[in-house]
């Protein structure tokens, strides 16, 4: 089972002198991120089937470092201790799936009306789950996690002390922690003319609902300054790379 175990953790003034540096459009993939590469496939996602082709499209330019992939370090713990009901999920999923069709060609094949014996279906020796896992790796093994630090730490319990989103409906200081590393980098940069993306499936606590194609509005203010867009999906990111001309 895949997990993260050697991250490239930095200090954020380390990150920043990277970021500064390189001058690169900038994704920050929050736990969400990383798992819903694993769990693309899964039916209960309902995912198109152009986001595999759109992942892929993602995953070459952070692999080929044509943009930076950052991250915060409480992604790592909260990866590694999601991941492990994903996999056994795809189990659980495919025999949702398998059974009442294997059922069905049983008996058809009792029946012989098809003149031939029909072979059952077994999704999972196609091992869907390694397949995502892999693409999941290759990315994370390119992002830079930023180092926890106590300033962010007291932030995000602002946050939640205030009720200011990610924090607004359910009080969750992890957002929160995740909110403050990337609101820390962007003020960090030095230029804005490249583009600086946040990541992340969660549209309870990061958007206003049902607008769930933007950030909350007030999280919008905070970052109108620095050149910054919100994608759900990795499919929504690639269209806003397109939209911008990155790919």
């Amino acid at each position: 089972m895949i997990n993260i175990n050697s991250p490239n953790i930095q200090d954020l003034g380390d990150v920043t002198d990277i970021v500064n540096e390189e001058n690169k459009h900038l994704v920050f993939l929050d736990a969400c991120a990383f798992l819903d590469i694993v769990r693309v496939p899964l039916p209960e996602r309902n995912n198109d089937l152009d986001l595999h082709t759109h992942l892929i499209e993602v995953k070459n330019l952070i692999v080929n470092d044509e943009i930076i992939s950052i991250s915060s370090e409480l992604c790592v713990k909260e990866f590694n201790d999601n991941i492990s009901e994903v996999i056994p999920f795809y189990k659980s999923q495919i025999d949702k799936m398998e059974k009442p069709l294997n059922g069905f060609i049983e008996n058809v094949n009792k029946s012989g009306i098809s003149g031939y014996p029909i072979t059952k279906s077994d999704l999972k020796s196609y091992s869907l789950e390694s397949y995502f896992s892999d693409i999941a790796e290759a990315v994370i093994n390119k992002v830079i996690f930023i180092k926890e630090e106590e300033c962010f730490r007291n932030l995000a319990h602002s946050r939640v002390i205030d009720k200011t989103p990610p924090a607004h409906k359910k009080g969750e200081y992890k957002d929160c922690l995740i909110w403050e590393t990337f609101l820390s980098l962007l003020k960090n940069r030095s230029s804005f003319e490249k583009y600086n993306f946040f990541l992340s499936s969660n549209k309870r606590d990061y958007c206003e609902l049902p607008d769930v194609n933007q950030l909350h509005p007030f999280l919008i203010d905070e970052t109108e300054t620095y050149n910054c867009h919100f994608a759900l999906t990795d499919s929504r990111l690639y269209h806003r790379l397109r939209e911008f001309g990155v790919i």
